[in-house]
């Protein structure tokens, strides 16, 4: 009986045992026993496993590991930043902190980590440009707190607001040809957490050039520019933490300007004068009234900064030339001019070789004295119109020379005539009168 029953005993299949999926470790094909992850798992045997077998160390599939979720505001106007650089790390052998899991936040601040072992873990949040936190506001890894994982399970919201560096707006403040303007340019934060404050102020230098330093960035600005005589201007601009971002060249329009007055005669105020200039190659002409307010005119919305030349011209009269410079957005109001009977005016521009304009040369009228006894006289505009020159009140009808001279160059002498059918005359051929350099070194002209 007792042979009989080891018999039955030994004679019978043995129990078979069975592993679950994940006794096999899919982590590593490693056969060294390195613990390549840093938790205290050993590395795997080489083998394969069943089809449903699941790693040990990395990451698990998203469907069965643990999600962390969270958004990151900006500390300075509460705005989602995006590209910032989140890394889960857990503990490992002597409690190092090893990185697990990364991912970036989107453009509305939102981030994932998925596939992640049921555990704690700390979470690192950093981007160039900003200061480096950990969950939920510490600046190391000690003063972090843990954010405990579960399996199949989404963690959050996990929130984190983040400090950005201070930036700067650069660029150029554009005023057309002209000498440049001093421009006053203000940025405002446009969250509204500084009132209307500016966040900086300065002044543009001798070139239009400016620099808004010790921005809190991110934010969304105002940059504004004002000159004197120049229209206003704005423009919004967003600036990244940490960014030194340069703003495309900004140009300023002048505001419009205005030449007006009374035009008077020997008797007081004058109608029926026509009053001419040029705009942008258009001849822009009013008549004085002769009731109401008799003799007044407006020459408007003259482009500035510019140069024009004014016609004062009448029947019997003749005409007189005035050269006005305006600049950026002046008026000339309270311009009188006076008309006398019988009088002529000549005007023309000076060109040195080239055809270059010159300035600051003498014209002198052979053949006429003012009211002092002497010959009149006129000097080139140096700016706006350069070359440019106008002399008036010359006796109609009249024969005359005209005489050029400057530093450097050879005197030139003219001949012209004014008539009383066309009272106003540019000598020469044209309006350009060529000055000749002369080639003697002794020649004082």
């Amino acid at each position: 009986m007792f042979l009989f029953g080891l018999v039955n005993v030994f004679a019978g299949d043995p129990l078979t045992k069975t592993a679950p999926p994940s006794y096999f470790n899919l982590a590593s094909a490693s056969t060294d026993g390195a613990d390549d992850a840093g938790d205290g798992a050993d590395g795997a045997d080489g083998g394969t496993g069943p089809a449903s077998a699941l790693p040990k160390t990395g990451l698990l599939p998203p469907g069965v590991g643990g999600q962390i979720a969270g958004t990151v505001h900006a500390a300075s106007d509460d705005s989602p930043v995006g590209r910032i650089l989140v890394i889960a790390y857990r503990e490992g052998r002597g409690g190092r902190l090893v990185p697990v899991s990364s991912g970036a936040t989107q453009s509305d601040g939102s981030y994932t980590l998925a596939g992640l072992f049921p555990t704690d873990y700390r979470l690192k949040f950093s981007a160039k440009g900003y200061d480096e936190v950990w969950y939920p506001d510490a600046r190391r890894a000690g003063g972090a707190e843990p954010v405990t994982a579960e399996a199949q399970t989404s963690v959050g919201p996990v929130d984190v607001t983040i400090d950005g560096q201070q930036g700067s707006i650069s660029g150029v403040v554009e005023q057309g040809d002209t000498q440049p303007v001093p421009t006053q340019v203000t940025a405002r934060l446009l969250d509204g957490s500084e009132g209307t404050t500016p966040a900086a102020r300065t002044v543009t230098d001798a070139d239009g050039g400016y620099e808004l330093t010790g921005l809190r960035a991110p934010g969304t600005y105002e940059i504004s520019f004002v000159a004197d005589g120049y229209r206003a201007a704005s423009v919004v601009q967003r600036l990244a933490g940490g960014e030194d971002r340069i703003q495309p060249a900004v140009v300023l329009s002048a505001g419009g300007g205005e030449v007006s007055g009374t035009v008077r005669g020997e008797d007081g105020p004058l109608g029926g004068v026509t009053v001419t200039t040029d705009v942008g190659g258009q001849p822009v002409s009013v008549v004085t009234p002769t009731a109401g307010t008799v003799g007044a005119f407006s020459l408007q919305d003259l482009p500035t900064p510019g140069t024009y030349v004014v016609t004062f011209s009448a029947e019997g009269y003749g005409e007189h030339v005035e050269i006005i410079d305006l600049g950026p957005g002046e008026s000339r109001t309270g311009f009188d001019q006076r008309l006398e009977a019988g009088s002529g005016s000549v005007t023309g521009v000076v060109r040195g070789p080239g055809g270059k304009p010159l300035g600051n040369v003498e014209v002198v009228v052979g053949g006429a004295v003012t009211t002092e006894g002497t010959a009149p006289t006129s000097t080139t505009l140096t700016t706006g119109s350069v070359g440019s020159y106008a002399l008036n009140d010359l006796p109609v009808p009249g024969d005359y020379t005209l005489t050029f001279t400057a530093p450097g160059f050879a005197p030139e002498t003219r001949p012209f005539s004014l008539t009383a059918e066309d009272p106003s005359e540019t000598p020469g051929p044209g309006a350009d009168h060529p000055a000749r350099r002369s080639h003697r070194q002794d020649h004082p002209g």
